[in-house]
């Protein structure tokens, strides 16, 4: 009866620790990609003038925006 009222505990427990994990690896993610961004002009991986990878460098910038060629909205 005992591991009744404690497995619904351990089970709770378990998802948290795991979403725990997901939230920290995003946000490593995070900030590698803005890393990158910074550190190279503002431009996406694979990179300015890449022939393959992300539609071959891409700019982060405002569907408003038209003066860049490849925009990501």
């Amino acid at each position: 009866m005992l591991a009744g009222l404690l497995l619904p505990a351990l089970v709770e427990a378990k998802r948290k620790v795991h979403q725990t994990g997901c939230l920290s690896n995003l946000r490593q993610v995070s900030t590698a990609l803005h890393s990158w961004v910074d550190d190279h002009d503002g431009w996406l991986p694979p990179g300015e003038g890449a022939d393959r990878g992300l539609y071959t460098g891409q700019r982060p910038a405002y569907a408003e925006q038209e003066t860049y060629k490849r925009n990501l909205a």
